[in-house]
């Protein structure tokens, strides 16, 4: 490409880009972020209830996992044993 082309392009795209960017960062958030209301309790509790339905619900994901690989290391050792015994005979 030509010097004239790269600086049309940088005229009429990088430069109007870039200023749209500035004011956009200038301007700040279109919505201030609201604050929810700390003081009500019922909120509060239901989120607690929920949190609490999480952990278990990992707790038992975790006692999942922990028995599934258990289960594939036996299955790999008894898959070595078998393996092992036939090179052998």
């Amino acid at each position: 490409m030509t010097p004239i082309v790269w600086i049309l392009v940088v005229m009429f795209v990088v430069v109007p880009v870039a200023a749209a960017v500035a004011k956009r960062i200038e301007a700040g958030p279109a919505h201030p972020p609201s604050i929810p209301d700390a003081a009500d309790p019922e909120r509060i509790a239901q989120i607690e209830g929920q949190i609490d339905a999480l952990v278990e619900q990992v707790q038992v994901l975790a006692e999942h996992q922990e028995f599934l690989t258990r289960l594939l290391e036996e299955n790999t050792e008894s898959r070595r044993a078998a393996l092992t015994e036939d090179g052998d005979r």
